[in-house]
């Protein structure tokens, strides 16, 4: 419950908590897309630049292509960890048969639960600051 419960921004103001979502598993659908579309077209325009360039000893060509390899393996890495989330997400909806359920609603819910705003609002002024 920890990732869940840190990704929830919990604001104190005129006695009142306000609890926002930080991050929504549903707005890195596309995200992820372009993301894999991009590192395609960086490394085929690199594989230009690198075509274009006579000198085997240019700094630019010995060390770009594993500059970009680096950032596609890292790209791809979030992409799948992106994928192995959301597919710990739904089936942890499907155990609780909250199939329709957002991600952010279900952050909320869990927060509410654990975190009560009632709790925050009734405590003392010189315990909240």
């Amino acid at each position: 419950l920890r990732p869940c419960l840190q990704n929830i921004s919990r604001t104190l103001r005129s006695d009142k908590v306000y609890k926002t979502v930080r991050i929504a598993l549903e707005n890195f659908t596309p995200t992820k897309k372009h993301l894999e579309e991009q590192a395609a077209d960086i490394k085929e325009k690199t594989t230009l630049i690198l075509a274009a360039t006579a000198d085997p000893a240019d700094p630019y060509r010995l060390r770009l292509p594993g500059m970009v390899d680096l950032a596609a393996r890292e790209a791809l890495e979030a992409v799948d960890f992106y994928g192995q989330c959301a597919k710990k997400f739904d089936e942890l909806r499907i155990y609780l048969k909250l199939d329709q359920m957002a991600s952010s609603s279900f952050f909320l819910l869990w927060d509410d639960f654990l975190v009560s705003s009632a709790t925050a609002e009734n405590m003392k002024p010189e315990v909240r600051e």
